[in-house]
């Protein structure tokens, strides 16, 4: 199928971005020598207010969260021990189970245990150390200019669009309080996208609603299907059509997509760090399908809304091309969709089943916005006891509008 391009962004600056009522543009910008961030509210010049400077901090600061220091490993190694720590434990357990009882499953059980312990802290450090970098200054700056549950949009750069500035936080009297406990977050990678996209729901609005569900093409997650069954009920049994297991092809898929306003996906997904246009969701038949087909075969004129209930689905590249976000959300917004979720690291299938179900109820049966539906189901997972660390809510993204 023919992919939809947008038309070449024309010249445009923070100036000619007309943003709602109440809603709050935020653009770090930060270099070597010295950082600063645009807090711009309401449709107006820009003006010295809204340029809160950030003394003492630094690229190099977001660079030693990713990459580590001498004293710390960064958030990129840490993840990535964690990783092979779970690719260890894998193998092991297909080995037991095969009768190839080598000794060397005790041994992968602690080295995951503790590889998971290690990235539930570090997901930790980092977000509490946004909250002193970013998000608190940002915050300062908004208490008392907008209310609160108001809808902040933040243009990342290079380093900051890899981690979880929602999920920043800090200590109060009353406890740890989240960026996400008082305003709704959602990420953009240009002005040119926010408009595009907020166009694109214009001219779509009064669609009957369609969900397209891909659900668990590789027939090995335990809580896909429970969690396609609970977004299914936020739908009519007519407006739903379910992709399962052998019947999740791309040619079905691609298909079902070019009429549906929902295409939510709920499988195995991976970004290739060596080959960023090779990262992609997995099919049937453990078939890939990559930005590069996304962009060759995918049409979304139609959709509201992707859903990517995966592992590293919003995972941008910022090395060789820092400023052009190559990842799964800028692909599929490069072919028609306004808005994507999608995740920032390897997620947990029971709570992300949850936190879906109740993404739904609140968008579709409750009627919010992607970005605020997103937002109080992460508020309500992250209540429970048992999923209350960023680990379990943080690492999901609303892109676009």
């Amino acid at each position: 199928m023919g992919n939809r391009r947008p038309a070449a962004p024309q010249a445009s600056s923070l100036e000619q971005l007309a943003l709602r009522e109440g809603e709050v543009l935020v653009a770090p910008l930060l270099t070597s020598r010295g950082s600063a961030i645009f807090v711009v509210t309401g449709s107006k010049q820009i003006s010295a207010e809204d340029v809160v400077p950030l003394d003492g901090v630094t690229d190099g600061n977001l660079r030693d969260l990713l990459q580590g220091t001498n004293e710390r490993p960064g958030w990129l190694k840490v993840y990535a021990r964690w990783l092979h720590a779970s690719e260890f434990l894998d193998r092991a357990i297909c080995a037991d189970e095969s009768g190839k009882r080598n000794g060397v499953l005790r041994a992968a059980q602690d080295e995951y245990l503790a590889a998971t312990q290690e990235w539930d802290q570090t997901i930790d450090y980092t977000c509490s150390q946004l909250w002193d970098l970013l998000a608190g200054p940002i915050h300062a700056r908004l208490t008392g200019r907008v209310p609160k549950d108001a809808r902040v949009v933040v243009l990342p750069s290079k380093w900051l669009s890899l981690l979880p500035l929602h999920a920043a936080w800090h200590k109060t009297k009353d406890g740890r309080r989240y960026f996400l406990d008082d305003y709704t977050i959602s990420y953009v990678p240009s002005c040119f996208v926010l408009a595009t996209a907020r166009q694109r729901i214009f001219e779509r609005a009064g669609r009957p609603l369609k969900l397209l569900a891909v659900v668990n093409p590789t027939g090995d997650l335990d809580y896909a299907a429970a969690e396609a069954q609970k977004i299914a009920t936020s739908f009519s049994p007519e407006s739903r059509r379910m992709l399962p297991g052998p019947e999740a092809t791309s040619a079905n898929a691609c298909g079902a997509a070019a009429n549906c306003t929902h295409l939510h996906f709920a499988g195995h997904a991976a970004f290739n760090w060596g080959d960023p246009p090779s990262s992609g969701v997995v099919l049937a038949r453990g078939i890939p399908f990559t930005i590069r087909d996304i962009a060759a075969n995918l049409s979304l004129d139609c959709v509201r809304l992707v859903t990517l209930s995966a592992c590293e689905t919003g995972i941008t590249e910022f090395e060789q091309a820092p400023n052009e976000f190559t990842g799964l959300p800028a692909a599929l917004i490069q072919v028609g969709a306004p808005g994507v979720i999608s995740s920032l690291w390897a997620v947990d299938d029971d709570a992300t089943a949850t936190l879906m179900g109740r993404f739904y109820y609140w968008h579709i049966t409750k009627g919010a916005e992607p970005a605020e539906a997103l937002r109080q189901a992460q508020i309500e997972v992250k209540r429970q006891a048992e999923t209350d660390r960023p680990f379990f809510w943080a690492a999901f993204t609303a892109v676009g509008a």
